[in-house]
């Protein structure tokens, strides 16, 4: 399985699908403990979007840093 998505309700009531994949993480090179960020990250913005938005983006920016899309 490469690819998992699931319906989300927006605060408007809205319905949005949320797509997971795998294929980016592993061409860049990230590993599992890389995947446990990630999954840490999606927990910390469906907790409290607003509140955790500053420490994600410094989660991910770390990472991307980390694994470059083109080195």
């Amino acid at each position: 399985v490469t690819r998992t998505q699931f319906l989300m309700i927006t605060e408007t009531g809205n319905y949005k699908w949320c797509k997971i994949g795998t294929p980016a993480v592993t061409t860049r090179g990230l590993n599992e403990a890389d995947m446990d960020v990630i999954a840490e990250c999606m927990a910390l913005i469906a907790a409290d979007p607003e509140g955790n938005n500053e420490a994600v983006k410094a989660k991910v920016k770390a990472l991307t840093d980390k694994y470059p899309l083109y080195a």
